[in-house]
């Protein structure tokens, strides 16, 4: 009876610590690309950009287009951004949202895409931006440098009018470069910071029986048109070399009759 107690109570807790497992934003089966919601590859020079394909029902690519739009846009946690986003409702619905968010915010993001569909797609690539980072550190250093000498050399020339304009004039152009290669840093900062998220929705329909006549059908006014067209402009074409060509043809005639003529003659 002990043991019974004690296997019991073992059971309970699995229970439990199962029921607290499952308390997450979505279900378990959502894609990540990182190990945990919340875990990152710590680096400062690597900028990802992560791509993923979900496979929905038809009804279903809109709504969910939709609501990664108002997702992101509402989002202040993970400081999402829209980059891009496309919509096509024809009938191959398909759509695409392609964000710019936290590294903690990207497991959340594929977890909504991916809600009652399938990922056909996921992928992740990173580009190391470290060169580029070092050479921007480098060339705004040496800028602030330059533009500390020509503070010190305005103060040893304030007696000399022409050289202070000189030394102004180079200090408005150190500081322009300044203020680019800050923005370069801000930029670089930002994609290594910030992941990129491209999140492709579109649903598949086998094609039918009835899938080309539809589309023969759907082309044919088009088509039409487009012969019509390709007549008229054949006619157009033609028109100008109707008169020699009647005058051809006329020539033609008359030589043959001629020819028969003398040849009934002899």
């Amino acid at each position: 009876m002990k043991k019974f107690s004690l296997l019991m109570l073992a059971a309970s807790l699995l229970v439990l610590a199962g029921c607290n497992g499952d308390n997450q934003h979505y279900q378990s089966g959502a894609p990540q690309v990182y190990s945990q919601q919340g875990e990152s590859v710590e680096s400062e020079t690597l900028a990802y950009y992560h791509s993923a394909s979900v496979e929905l029902e038809r009804e279903q690519v809109e709504p969910r287009y939709l609501s990664l739009l108002d997702k992101c846009t509402q989002d202040k946690e993970f400081q999402c951004t829209v980059v891009s986003s496309s919509l096509n409702t024809d009938r191959y619905v398909q759509a695409s949202v392609e964000v710019r968010i936290l590294p903690t915010g990207v497991n959340d993001f594929l977890a909504v895409a991916s809600q009652h569909g399938e990922t056909k797609n996921l992928s992740t690539t990173s580009e190391d931006l470290g060169g580029a980072l070092v050479d921007n550190e480098q060339r705004l250093a040496m800028l602030l440098s330059y533009q500390q000498e020509l503070l010190e050399l305005k103060k040893m020339s304030a007696q000399d009018v022409q050289s202070l304009v000189q030394i102004a004039s180079e200090l408005a152009k150190v500081q322009s470069d300044i203020e680019l290669a800050q923005g370069e840093r801000s930029k670089l900062k930002q994609r290594v910071n910030m992941d990129v998220v491209n999140v492709s929705l579109y649903s598949y329909e086998p094609p039918s029986f009835m899938t080309p006549i539809k589309d023969a059908g759907e082309g044919f006014v088009s088509n039409l048109a487009d012969s019509i067209g390709q007549a008229i402009t054949a006619i157009a074409f033609l028109l100008p070399w109707l008169p020699i060509i009647a005058i051809f043809v006329y020539v033609v005639r008359k030589a043959w009759s001629f020819a028969r003529r003398a040849k009934s003659k002899e």
